[in-house]
């Protein structure tokens, strides 16, 4: 009988051990370090605005559409080209309402035009004097270009489209099936180093 309390014993003992070991492989020890964010939103130094040829004639009686948001943080353009180039001359303006510091600004296509009737499709930025600062390659897929905008400074914007002539007429122009592009403009502080993720 005595080697039966022993068992009984050893068993309690291998049992105890167990749950031991199992409280400590379990335990886990979290320790909290409280940061907080707060946000204060700042008036926008860089923003769009409608160009002096905005929302002016364009060809056979359509409109040169340029839409920009309230906040002038984004546009929507419609173009009605034809064939060979056409070009439409400051659809766009890039404000720099602040006058006392310069921004970086980048231009990244991120969906590329990619019809097979559009022979090119670019985006043409210029300063105040008519000197291009940047042209960006619409049917370019992640294709980016960029630009100091001076303190203070406003930037044109002009789009040239060609059109293919190949299996068109007169009174039917080649119907686009991808007739869209769309690109961001961002922005950082001139003299930061590193480029938009």
């Amino acid at each position: 009988m005595a080697w039966i309390k022993n068992v009984n014993k050893a068993k309690m003992g291998i049992l105890l051990l167990s749950v031991l070991m199992l409280t400590v492989a379990n335990a886990s020890v979290f320790v909290y370090y409280t940061s907080s964010l707060s946000l204060q939103t700042s008036q926008p130094p860089v923003y769009l605005k409608e160009g002096s040829n905005a929302n002016q004639p364009d060809l056979f009686g359509n409109t040169i559409t340029v839409t920009v948001g309230s906040a002038g943080a984004s546009a929507s353009l419609t173009l009605h080209p034809t064939y060979g180039k056409t070009y439409y001359k400051n659809v766009l303006e890039v404000v720099n309402q602040d006058t006392t510091n310069a921004y970086t600004v980048y231009l990244r296509v991120t969906d590329p035009l990619s019809d097979t009737n559009v022979a090119s499709a670019k985006v043409y930025v210029y300063d105040a004097t008519r000197t291009l600062q940047a042209t960006l390659d619409l049917q370019a897929s992640n294709n980016q270009v960029s630009f100091t905008l001076p303190a203070g400074a406003t930037y044109t914007v002009d789009v040239e489209i060609v059109i293919s002539e190949n299996g068109g007429s007169p009174v039917s122009p080649p119907s686009l099936t991808d007739g869209q592009a769309q690109f961001d403009l961002i922005y950082t502080a001139a003299g930061t180093t590193e480029t938009p993720p």
